[in-house]
């Protein structure tokens, strides 16, 4: 239910976008794409990969914590299939990232997407003047 009403919340801006958000009838496990990510970060190609993996899922119904949807989103983004095999196999990753996921959530952050500002968790659908005067604190 948070996750349709969520949906519907960033609608208008998706829509603004060109990327309509199509429902899924499922929520996945997002713990293979976030090492991913990790990964993509360390190589300047993080935001394309969030994009590629958010198309995937809302615009496609791709099932993101499938491996071979994974290795065929990453070779859309330019990693190294043998750099995210190995990624996916490392169960110390995992676990480390297991941890740091569940400490987020300890803290408030149960879901995406959040801004952290000045060690404050809030909606990014702020206002661009309410934005700019969180910033200026």
């Amino acid at each position: 239910m948070q996750l349709r009403a969520q949906r519907d919340l960033w609608a208008a801006d998706s829509e603004t976008l060109g990327l309509p958000l199509h429902a899924s009838g499922w929520q996945p496990p997002t713990l293979k794409a976030h090492l991913i990510s990790r990964h993509a970060e360390q190589l300047n190609r993080g935001a394309v990969w969030r994009y590629e993996v958010f198309c995937a899922y809302w615009r496609d119904g791709a099932a993101i914590d499938d491996d071979d949807v994974l290795f065929e989103l990453a070779l859309n983004v330019g990693l190294v299939h043998t750099d995210v095999a190995t990624l996916l196999a490392d169960a110390t990753q995992q676990r480390a990232l297991t941890q740091q996921m569940t400490h987020n959530r300890r803290r408030g952050i149960g879901d995406v997407p959040i801004l952290e500002v000045h060690g404050n968790f809030v909606s990014p659908h702020l206002s661009d003047n309410d934005l700019a005067a969180l910033l200026m604190v």
